[in-house]
């Protein structure tokens, strides 16, 4: 999935309540480090939704982003700054509270996912 939609042109990164340090280690450690531009995480405890805030006004991420998560907390962040989301049944959440949310999109699959983002 991550390599098609890199070699389809889309900017990846992750937006992780860990520290950046941490999640830098498990994403080496599965080899998948080279996939993202880039890792935000905070230094101290933060909701998500400042994360996001940050990396609007830096420029790191634009107003079209998408927010991909497994959990409320990462559609709410998303809401929160008027961007676009998506959750995703393949991890911690499960539909009912991912769909309380209101995502804009909701997929099943790594594969859905990845078609949905090739149009």
């Amino acid at each position: 999935m991550l390599s098609s939609l890199r070699a389809n042109g889309q900017r990846l990164g992750v937006c992780t309540s860990k520290l950046p340090s941490n999640a830098i280690k498990i994403l080496e450690c599965f080899k998948l480090i080279h996939y993202f531009e880039f890792v935000s995480g905070p230094a101290t405890p933060q909701p998500k939704s400042q994360q996001l805030q940050e990396l609007l006004a830096t420029g790191s991420i634009s107003e079209d982003a998408l927010m991909i998560g497994d959990r409320a907390v990462d559609l709410q962040a998303a809401h929160s700054n008027s961007l676009k989301s998506a959750g995703v049944l393949w991890g911690y959440g499960d539909r009912e509270e991912l769909k309380v949310e209101g995502p804009t999109h909701l997929f099943a699959s790594p594969e859905e996912l990845t078609e949905r983002l090739q149009r």
